[in-house]
């Protein structure tokens, strides 16, 4: 099979053809693998979910917690918790039964929604079945046990929880690596495969400038010779077996016929010596063939003059005389099949230079959604700085609390060490009030003996007559004053006894007190334990989402640079369709139409 000229134009079209449908084919796979909902990008969101619905609530129980330790703080307001607590655990149920049905790793699903989900299973019987129905009770024995249960079962849970965050955030990483892998491979594929087009275009323009334009501009300055008489050249590309070497068989034959006028004439001449009738008979012959060669010969130039500017539709109409007949044939087939191969080659270059630029208008497209995948990266950095700022004003408030729970617990200390001194002082009170009385019982006595010695006083003196009456006088007094010293001793000894009475209640009553102050102590000691895993949960939150604010601009990073590989391939690709009307102006040199059709120069021109 001969490798023509047009075969070779129209292979060099289907190659071109083939690699910027390559270039194009690389740049959809790119994009619909590496766009914002491609595949990657699902599971890279899919993991960002996962750690916005576990940091915190719904599916980390932290907030339930909170509102548990609330409730048992306050008792009064136990309908508004367990209604908060109802919607939290109705937004629990609804996001397990999202994580199930998730396109999420199996490790994690069965981490999340099996593992973790027992732990919050019995979190929420512990809190509906028992801490809630104590509050509702105010039993404050109660509500610390049921309290204390609920946060070892609310501990495990938040193991799990971090366990999860752990493994999430390594996954995230881990598409993220992959996405870059994959989108840098792409990049590298398509700015190869451009590079390979672009250097088969260069080579094509090449050949085609070597392979055609040169050896018709030969031929034609040939050709000329030819018509100044230079007959002794050899006529070129005579090897050639393609329309280059039609033309030049064309030629040579064209050579081969002056060359036999030329013998025929020097043949006539020597007869014209030997015979003059000869020659007068002949002349008229000679001096015809002479005219028929002029005509073929101004023809002839003509027509290569015409190839020469490029003037592809024009052929040899003028009558030749037999003898010449096949020269003029073969020369206009030539003709015809040079303009078929320009034909085939203007349609390759409209169908390179329409996919340069379809090449140019994906490149614009992927150029522009680069560009918008900047921004809503830009824009989540932007919210994650918020969240994050937010978070930390959470744990700071959080320590706050913590700091002010732990005054309270000093107070509330020194308040039970004052109630139990107050105790020890109503105490020594009770025992002082006691041996009070024990004296007043002393006094009495002796108030009763005394009594007892004035009557025999006054018996005695009595007894005496005249002599002992004034001593019976004494003795009278002294009686009295012993009966008021009783009557005293007896009211007083009354009043200690109402004294003593009220001093026990009092002192029962501040014991009570104290009691009350240490189970105070006890509560306060819990609720400083509490705030302070909130606060340290909130530093963890803090902490996580720190790394997810990372993670995402890492990722803008990466958009960046995408943006700018993106913008060295449209450049690339609008360099490609420069060149392919370059080609299209150098083969709009050849005018391949009937009269009166447009260029298919212009009409690439034009689009």
């Amino acid at each position: 099979m001969r490798f023509t000229i047009s075969r070779s134009i129209l292979l060099f079209g289907l190659v071109t053809c083939l690699g910027v449908m390559s270039i194009v084919g690389i740049s959809s796979l790119a994009l619909r693998n590496l766009e914002i909902t491609g595949p990657l990008y699902e599971h890279i969101a899919a993991g960002k979910d996962l750690l916005g619905d576990i940091l915190p609530p719904p599916e980390y129980v932290i907030e339930a917690y909170l509102d548990a330790n609330l409730a048992a703080q306050t008792p009064a307001d136990v309908a508004d918790y367990k209604k908060s607590l109802a919607d939290l655990q109705a937004q629990y149920n609804d996001r397990k039964t999202y994580w199930q049905q998730a396109d999420l790793p199996e490790d994690l699903r069965v981490e999340l929604t099996q593992t973790s989900d027992a732990d919050v299973q019995q979190f929420w019987q512990q809190l509906n079945d028992v801490v809630l129905p104590a509050i509702v009770q105010n039993n404050p024995v109660a509500i610390a046990q049921s309290m204390s249960r609920l946060g070892e079962i609310y501990r495990a849970h938040r193991a799990v929880i971090n366990d999860i965050v752990a493994k999430a955030t390594a996954a995230d990483n881990a598409n993220e690596a992959q996405a870059a892998a994959q989108l840098q491979f792409y990049n590298i594929l398509m700015m190869s495969v451009l590079a390979v087009v672009i250097l088969i275009v260069l080579t094509g323009l090449f050949m085609v400038r070597r392979k055609v334009v040169a050896p018709i501009k030969t031929l034609a300055a040939y050709m000329a010779t030819l018509a100044q008489g230079h007959l002794e050249l050899a006529v070129p590309f005579m090897a050639r077996r393609d329309e280059i070497g039609e033309m030049a068989v064309a030629t040579s034959s064209f050579r081969d016929s002056i060359l036999s006028h030329q013998r025929m004439r020097e043949e006539q001449e020597v007869e014209r010596a030997s015979a003059e009738y000869d020659r007068k008979r002949n002349e008229a012959a000679r001096e015809d063939a002479m005219k028929q060669l002029d005509v073929v010969v101004n023809a002839m130039t003509t027509g290569l003059d015409k190839v020469t500017k490029g003037e592809l539709t024009f052929r040899l109409q003028e009558w030749f005389p037999p003898d010449y007949k096949k020269l003029r044939m073969d020369f206009n087939q030539a003709i015809d099949q040079l303009m078929q191969t320009m034909r085939a080659v203007v349609r390759s270059t409209q169908a390179v230079t329409a996919s340069a630029d379809e090449l140019t208008h994906a490149s614009d497209d992927l150029a522009r959604r680069t560009e918008q995948q900047a921004a809503t990266l830009e824009e989540t950095a932007a919210a994650l700085d918020e969240i994050t700022a937010t978070v930390r004003r959470t744990a700071a408030s959080a320590d706050e609390a913590n700091d002010i729970v732990g005054k309270a617990k000093s107070d509330t200390e020194h308040s039970s060490v004052t109630v139990t001194a107050t105790v020890a002082a109503m105490s020594g009170i009770e025992t002082s009030s006691r041996q009070i009385g024990n004296i007043i019982g002393v006094i009495d006595e002796i108030a009763f003996q005394t009594n007892l010695l004035a009557l025999n006083a006054g018996v005695e003196a009595a007894r005496a007559g005249d002599a002992g009456r004034g001593f019976a006088v004494v003795a009278t007094e002294v009686r009295a004053l012993a009966q008021r010293s009783a009557d005293a001793a007896k009211e007083i000894k009354q009043l200690i006894s109402t004294s003593g009475e009220q001093v026990e209640i009092g002192v029962k009553l501040v014991g009570d007190t104290g009691k009350a102050l240490t189970r105070m102590v006890g509560q306060v000691a819990q609720i400083s334990r509490i705030v302070s895993e909130i606060a340290a949960a909130a530093k963890e939150q803090s902490s996580a989402l720190g790394q997810v604010n990372t993670a995402i601009n890492q990722m803008d990073q990466v958009t960046q640079q995408n943006a700018a590989m993106v913008e060295q391939s449209t450049a690339a690709s609008h360099g490609l369709a420069a060149e392919a009307r370059d080609l299209a102006s150098i083969i709009a040199q050849f005018k391949t139409e009937e009269a009166g059709e447009a260029k298919p120069g212009a009409m690439l021109a034009a689009e």
